[in-house]
């Protein structure tokens, strides 16, 4: 995320997110809960979005409804999973733009996106890191809720005041 061309990139996919009708958030194994943060986060600012989560193996079913005007948010990192590019192929034959969180811009997803945020995984370890896919999501989040404007705003205080109605969350004694 630091590398020089890195603003430019999360701000060309986060425009190319918040100007969508639907974003449909597509991850699996270890990018599952980035792509499940996006699609979180825009339903918290009131933003159109369908978790293609693959359970019970119909993830890819959720693309019957995405076109033009849509945009579809793939994450993947090596070893990129073959349900995930046949999800953005898909995608993009369909008319959507494709925004890839991908860890390099050699991957398939790279390949095919319309905008790509590149992150890090490596580690000392044997298991690669997704905490900079999560940064990015962070970014992408805020850059949206900002392009938004006021309707985002707005969506994140209805959205709350339900959740306090519904005692959602803890309340401590006054």
């Amino acid at each position: 995320l630091r590398e020089p061309d890195a603003q430019a990139r999360l701000e060309r996919a986060a425009i190319l997110l918040a100007e969508a009708r639907t974003v449909f958030c597509f991850g699996l194994r270890s990018a599952f809960p980035a792509a499940y943060m996006l699609d979180y986060i825009r339903d918290l600012i009131g933003a159109g979005s369908v978790l293609a989560d693959g359970t019970g193996g119909r993830g890819i079913d959720a693309l019957r409804r995405i076109g033009p005007g849509d945009a579809f948010f793939a994450v993947s990192v090596s070893p990129y999973t073959r349900l995930t590019l046949q999800a953005a192929e898909l995608a993009k034959a369909k008319g959507a733009k494709l925004v890839a969180l991908t860890d390099s811009p050699l991957s398939p997803l790279a390949a095919l996106a319309d905008a790509t945020v590149l992150v890090r995984t490596e580690t000392p370890s044997f298991f690669h890191t997704m905490t900079p896919a999560f940064a990015a999501v962070e970014c992408l989040a805020a850059l949206m809720t900002a392009h938004k404007g006021t309707a985002a705003l707005g969506a994140i205080a209805r959205h709350e005041a339900e959740l306090h109605a519904a005692g959602t969350f803890h309340q401590p004694r006054a």
